[in-house]
């Protein structure tokens, strides 16, 4: 099996941070919330564009 490009290293890192931001949000507002999934949302996305792209 061969390495996945850094850049994908990277989205993978920022889903996880986006992640654990979303666990320590659950007692703040339902905006900060939704900040967070939407982030999360928008790292999958790109995730999915760059494998579409190889």
């Amino acid at each position: 099996m061969n390495n996945p490009p850094p850049s994908v290293n990277s989205l993978l890192t920022n889903i996880k941070s986006t992640v654990e931001l979303l666990v320590q949000f659950r007692g703040d507002s339902l905006t900060t919330k939704y900040g967070a999934i939407e982030r999360l949302r928008l790292a999958i996305l790109a995730i999915l564009s760059h494998g579409l792209k190889q």
